[in-house]
């Protein structure tokens, strides 16, 4: 039987195969794909652009899934994340819209916001608390559709969970929300930056086929 004919399965590279054998690859040729993993410690800023890296940002897929695993910051400060135009993260211009449930030692609290976020030059903020210190953490899901169509405004979701230091009897917190900025341009990067110190923890960058 001939390795290029009469079988079914994987071939080898070298008779005309993909050489996809281990379960990691085989994972990756469906519709969600990982594209990549940073697992930052103590670093200032965790970024994803597409060309860099093995990091791919454009219309081989259509959503884009960013997930953060029990992120830490060396310092109380708040999460932010911001998309790349023209070779340029953008700080500012993101209008936001979010809800939040919080649980103390006492009491939970619920409130709803619309604004404009205030976050300088920073970035969109995924936090309305603090990022936890050690051993508080909090995750993350950033979703961004289309960021390569230069022809509609860029709007990402996102969620977080987790403990937090915003104070000692801060226990536990939900929030989610979504964001847009108020422009056209295509999108080719993701940075996370925290305010007031610097990140640890697992980020990775998904894509969605379909």
């Amino acid at each position: 039987v001939g390795l290029t004919t009469g079988v079914t399965g994987t071939l080898p590279v070298a008779n005309g195969g993909t050489a996809v054998t281990t379960a990691a690859a085989l994972a990756n040729t469906g519709n969600f794909v990982l594209i990549k993993t940073v697992v930052a410690n103590n670093d200032a800023t965790v970024e994803f652009i597409n060309g860099s890296n093995d990091v791919v940002i454009d219309s081989t897929y259509r959503q884009y899934i960013l997930k953060g695993s029990n992120i830490t910051a060396d310092a109380n400060g708040e999460t932010y994340f911001a998309i790349r135009e023209s070779s340029a993260f953008q700080g500012s211009n993101y209008a936001r819209i979010y809800n939040r449930l919080v649980r103390t030692s006492s009491a939970g609290s619920a409130s709803v916001y619309s604004s404009w976020t205030d976050s300088g030059t920073i970035g969109a903020r995924l936090e309305h608390n603090y990022t936890g210190q050690s051993p508080k953490a909090t995750n993350f899901e950033v979703i961004i559709n289309n960021p390569d169509d230069g022809t509609l405004l860029t709007s990402f979701a996102f969620n977080t969970w987790g403990a937090n230091q915003e104070s000692e009897d801060k226990f536990q917190g939900i929030r989610g929300g979504a964001y847009y900025r108020d422009n056209g341009n295509a999108v080719d990067g993701f940075r996370f930056k925290h305010s007031g110190g610097n990140l640890s923890g697992t980020f990775s960058l998904y894509g969605v086929k379909a």
